[in-house]
């Protein structure tokens, strides 16, 4: 699951849409506290809906279905 886009170390790249994207862009990282928060077992229930949870179920059995 390191592949999936929302593990990886956060770099966004932003162009300014007045110029054309070869000539203006911009790219800096965001570090990853900015998305990720500490843990508490159990605490995904507070945060997340029935169709996220069966999102996330599927991902997962996609992910783990050859190990």
């Amino acid at each position: 699951m390191k592949d999936l886009e929302v593990n990886k170390k956060g770099e966004q790249t932003f162009r300014y849409p007045q110029e054309s994207f070869s000539e203006k862009t911009k790219t800096f990282e965001i570090p990853r506290e900015a998305f990720f928060r500490k843990a508490k077992t159990g605490d995904w229930s507070n945060y997340l809906t029935p169709s996220m949870v069966k999102h996330l179920e599927k991902i997962i059995q996609e992910k783990l279905e050859n190990s």
